[in-house]
């Protein structure tokens, strides 16, 4: 595997992130429609298992995960990820799902600029 160690992620986490991808929001999918295939000039994924967690969307060369937020989002839950996520290495950008409603360009371009800061 080009020297990466093979991850054992659980089969129902598995089962979950193919969920989530199936049956993705409105505003996962508009997001997704700009990001796919290097859209914006960077590879994402989408609905990634990242240790206990599925990231919305991941740079994996970045080291770059967008989250996109609803009204429902657990702020301290989300805090807690995001701790655990930068342990592991990455760096959380979180979009609130009107923002992708009002400027889907502009959300583009301010996660472009985020992998472009770097680290």
């Amino acid at each position: 595997m080009h020297g990466r160690t093979p991850r054992t992620i659980p089969p129902d986490q598995l089962a979950r992130a193919k969920a989530l991808r199936t049956n993705g929001t409105r505003h996962e999918a508009l997001l997704w429609s700009k990001l796919r295939n290097s859209g914006c000039g960077h590879k994402f994924s989408r609905q990634i298992s990242i240790g206990p967690w599925i990231a919305d969307f991941v740079c994996r060369r970045h080291q770059l995960i967008v989250e996109l937020d609803g009204a429902c989002h657990d702020v301290v839950r989300d805090a807690r990820r995001d701790v655990d996520l930068a342990a592991r290495g990455y760096r959380v950008v979180r979009i609130p799902n009107w923002a992708v409603d009002q400027d889907l360009d502009g959300v583009v371009r301010q996660i472009v600029a985020e992998i472009e800061a770097g680290p």
